[in-house]
């Protein structure tokens, strides 16, 4: 009767410790890790890792327009369709493709300068990448029709560390604004 009751102690705890386990996978495959990334400055002509000021995109862009794009490039073929873009283009010419992968977010020609799209977070959670943009429409959109008006790029580019992704290979890359609302969504290969 002792035989039996070890037994039956011995496969009660090769099930604690099976579900356990279990219950641990299940987590690290649940885990949430926050990317590193940095933007393009219009400014100083480079790459920043500082944190951006979005507290004054208070007025969020509601109508996606068809211009709309956004694209991964990880190799020196550019793949973006703004690609006559001399500013894109000098990025993409100085980016070190076996370290980098870059991410080009773009409104295409709007009407005023105060539209703005930022890439505002990174999180990875598997093989699903989510990327929080911040669309910002200006404060008076409304102009007269009459007037000639000037057109603007509204366009953000960041570059990710290939090291800063904890999990690699084909990847489905979301983007969503701040709201949470999906805008586009892609499969990329990370190695």
């Amino acid at each position: 009767m002792t035989k039996m009751r070890k037994s039956h102690i011995l496969l009660l705890i090769i099930a604690v410790v099976l579900a356990l386990s279990s219950a641990y996978s299940l987590a690290a495959i649940n885990q949430v890790y926050k990317i590193n990334f940095e933007w393009y400055s219009q400014y100083s002509k480079q790459f920043k890792s500082e944190q951006r000021e979005t507290s004054t995109d208070s007025w969020k862009l509601s109508d996606y327009s068809g211009d709309m794009l956004f694209k991964l490039v990880s190799e020196k073929t550019p793949l973006l369709a703004s690609d006559n873009n001399d500013k894109i283009q000098q990025i993409i010419k100085n980016t070190d493709f076996g370290r980098y992968i870059l991410l080009d977010c773009s409104l295409g020609k709007v009407v005023s300068p105060d539209y703005r799209i930022k890439v505002i977070g990174i999180a990875q959670r598997g093989s699903l990448v989510e990327i929080k943009v911040s669309l910002n429409n200006p404060q008076t959109a409304g102009q007269d029709s009459l007037t000639p008006q000037r057109t603007y790029t509204a366009e953000d580019v960041v570059r990710i560390s290939k090291s800063a992704f904890p999990v690699k290979g084909r990847l489905c890359f979301v983007f969503k604004n701040q709201d949470g609302v999906k805008l586009f969504e892609n499969y990329y290969d990370i190695m």
